[in-house]
């Protein structure tokens, strides 16, 4: 008998290189690929269906994770099902036990590690359906992990998660007799974080969102940012999307708008960076500040508020007139 000896090194530029996304998709080849892998898990016989729009994938996902629900309280019917998982997990946990491999991986997959932080970032999915899905990129490691573990039998079974990656396969779903898949979407990321500032990051049939730097923003904010009005930036209440609204409106704008002057600046040698504390005619306050990673942020603080340094003292809880210590980070 022959010995199986994997190309890993080989099997890991492939995984890479269909992370980018740039494949065409093939129906074809998903629907042969995903067939193949369920009928060597041992499962059912199925029928693929490419889906047409998120509507229809929303509910191929709560028929599978009603599938699921079933399988779990079947063992007969759950066999074939909890081997896979089992399996999956543990082939998964050799690949990943090899820091530097995974750390590389996760490095190259930018666009496949993008694309899922902004189908997780995304409010439209609740958790069991979300987690009924199979993502291609991340189910696919397993055959890694089997390549590395020189399995023949977990390797031949899960290779064609990876085939149907490479064919264009994204997201799916399993139902008792159904495959529903979704093909690759349009990307962009910036250093694996989704990001684009002259339209939607996250194209995917008809569902589309928007980021900067990895967080999710609204339409208006990356598409008429200078439409926002100053209710809107101040009534913000998450703290990255209020920093991403005053910097796509233009803080010294802002400023201006609002009549702001600068009563007190200097520099912050915990950050390596310079802050000031500007006061609007109205009594506002804010102290604008700079993170290390680069983004500003403009801070409110109470009236009374007289400089830096009791700017920071209120921001960390210390009191207001306390000395400056040095020791804060924004």
């Amino acid at each position: 008998m022959a010995t199986f000896r994997p190309d890993v090194a080989g099997l890991i530029a492939r995984h890479t290189k269909a992370c980018e996304f740039k494949q065409p998709v093939d129906d074809a080849a998903i629907d042969r690929h995903l067939r193949e892998w369920i009928q060597k898990c041992g499962g059912p016989e199925v029928k693929t269906n490419r889906v047409s729009d998120w509507a229809r994938a929303a509910r191929a996902a709560s028929a599978a994770s009603a599938a699921w629900a079933a399988w779990a309280a079947s063992a007969a019917s759950a066999a074939w099902a909890a081997s896979a998982a089992r399996a999956a997990s543990a082939a998964r946990a050799a690949w990943a036990a090899s820091a530097a491999r995974a750390a590389r991986a996760a490095r190259d997959a930018r666009a496949a590690w993008a694309a899922r932080a902004a189908w997780a970032a995304s409010a439209a999915w609740d958790a069991s359906a979300a987690s009924a899905a199979w993502d291609a990129s991340w189910i696919s490691t397993t055959a890694c992990g089997a390549s590395e573990n020189n399995d023949h039998t977990e390797f031949a079974k899960w290779m064609p998660t990876m085939l149907a990656l490479e064919s264009g396969a994204w997201l799916w779903w399993v139902t008792e007799r159904d495959v529903f898949y979704v093909p690759l979407p349009e990307i962009y990321h910036l250093g694996g974080r989704p990001h684009r500032t002259d339209g939607p990051a996250l194209i995917s049939l008809d569902w589309t969102e928007y980021f900067i730097d990895g967080i999710l923003v609204d339409e208006q904010i990356v598409m008429r940012p200078e439409t926002q009005t100053h209710d809107q930036i101040n009534g913000e209440k998450n703290a990255d999307v209020k920093s991403i609204r005053f910097a796509r409106y233009g803080i010294p704008r802002f400023l201006k708008e609002t009549n702001a002057k600068c009563i007190d600046e200097r520099r912050n040698d915990v950050e390596g960076t310079r802050e000031a504390l500007y006061s609007s005619p109205t009594g506002e306050r804010r102290l604008i500040v700079t993170c290390p990673t680069g983004r500003v942020f403009p801070l409110g603080v109470p009236a009374e508020v007289k400089n830096c340094v009791e700017a920071q003292n209120w921001i960390h809880n210390e009191p207001v007139n306390s000395p400056s210590r040095c020791v804060f980070r924004t």
